[in-house]
């Protein structure tokens, strides 16, 4: 990503992120629909890759039950700061990571379930 990317995403996009497009019936069908593919029924390890906002942490953490782990990365400092606040509330079971998705920090095999709804 160049940084006229990062300085859109950063000072313009994530800003508005949560109160725009996620408050949009088009936009939660689309987040539900593809969580509920998911098929979670709790316990699993799940990595969001690409959570901006972390937008669908909150749903994503309702289907695993409160049980298991999610653990959500982004490249965007603002992406991730909004995608903390969301985490902070649910505490235990959700992490937050800045990471290139195209360099994941993780071994294969340590997820259950993978979810790419942003990028």
């Amino acid at each position: 990503m160049g940084s006229l990317d990062r300085f859109y995403f950063d000072r313009v996009y994530n800003r508005v992120y949560d109160w725009t497009v996620t408050a949009i019936g088009p936009y939660r069908r689309f987040q539900e629909s593809s969580l509920k593919q998911l098929a979670l029924t709790g316990g699993e390890r799940v990595l969001s890759v690409g959570t901006g906002t972390g937008a669908e942490l909150e749903r994503l953490w309702e289907r695993c039950g409160g049980l298991g782990q999610v653990v959500a990365v982004d490249f965007s400092r603002s992406g991730l700061a909004s995608a903390r606040r969301k985490a902070e509330r649910r505490g235990a079971g959700l992490e937050v990571a800045r990471m290139d998705v195209q360099r994941l920090a993780f071994q294969d095999g340590q997820f259950d379930r993978l979810v790419c709804l942003h990028t």
